[in-house]
């Protein structure tokens, strides 16, 4: 419409179109990239016309069904599904990734069971943590997959919470005869006050603009002085992933230091300690231990 004088375009229903080519069974893997590679093309198209004229925005294109639009209303009805369809995809992507785990629970439990040196050395001082503010030692876990933290918490004087996303998980864990709960931190009671909360690589789930309510509900739940245990994967943006121990896609939100402090504060964490390591595959993780602030 920008290159040509009113072009004319097929006409086509976009809700026949998926039935017809089976959305339904398009692997988010492949259609992320994708999807993203040509949401930033059309944003750079619209980032030139910032201080074109009025003709240029009402440049017509027409369709063979005889209907026409023009630059204008073509970019009101491309905002109309960013702001419409944003929390749609969000919902999709968490369900996506909960439906991931929930059939691999037993795979990936088997593939993480025994703790690295590092999430070792998290585990402690997060447990000193708990333990050093003179309480109860209650934790909630959030993420608690196939069990290996809790019960090293556990080990270490405290009593957990068991929870996640995943109802595979879950039930993995009921069976090994433990009390566990599906429970999303974004919108379901988390109960409390506790003491502490773990999370620990569980959170790099949740979509970015998604993680300060997250954290919020977290510090709400968590009583003054208690304590955060949390580790997210280092750099930008966010990727879906069938590598690893679940070969199913699932969704992983990046994060760096300034803005995970800023999102932690924001949300009345106090960050005591933030420290880097180096996971599987030489994956760059950013682990924190927070303190809840005063209300």
């Amino acid at each position: 419409m920008l290159e040509q004088d009113e072009p004319t375009f097929a006409n086509w229903d976009q809700d026949e179109t998926a039935v017809a080519e089976r959305y339904d069974l398009q692997d988010p893997a492949d259609v992320a990239p994708a999807l993203v590679a040509a949401a930033e093309a059309v944003a750079r198209r619209y980032d030139a016309l910032c201080d074109a004229p009025e003709a240029t925005w009402a440049r017509r294109g027409l369709r063979s069904n005889g209907s026409e639009f023009t630059v204008d209303t073509i970019a009101r009805y491309h905002l109309h599904d960013v702001l419409h369809h944003r929390h749609d995809v969000r919902a999709f992507a968490a369900r996506a990734t909960a439906a991931a785990y929930d059939g691999g629970a037993e795979a990936f439990s088997a593939a993480v069971a025994e703790l690295t040196d590092e999430v070792r050395e998290s585990l402690d001082a997060f447990a000193a943590a708990v333990q050093g503010a003179g309480a109860g030692g209650a934790v909630l876990e959030v993420g608690s997959g196939g069990g290996r933290d809790a019960a090293a918490l556990e080990e270490r004087g405290l009593t957990v919470r068991r929870t996640d996303v995943s109802r595979g998980f879950v039930d993995r864990l009921r069976a090994l005869g433990h009390e566990a709960d599906v429970l999303d931190p974004l919108g379901d009671d988390l109960g409390g006050p506790y003491d502490g909360v773990w999370a620990n690589a569980s959170l790099l789930h949740v979509a970015r603009a998604d993680l300060p309510t997250v954290l919020a509900r977290l510090a709400s739940a968590t009583r003054a002085g208690g304590v955060l245990g949390l580790s997210l994967k280092e750099g930008d943006g966010e990727a879906w992933s069938t590598h690893g121990h679940v070969p199913a896609p699932r969704r992983f939100t990046y994060w760096r230091e300034g803005p995970l402090r800023a999102a932690l504060e924001g949300a009345g964490w106090r960050v005591d300690h933030l420290a880097r390591r180096t996971g599987g595959g030489e994956q760059a993780w950013l682990a924190v231990r927070a303190v809840r602030g005063a209300t």
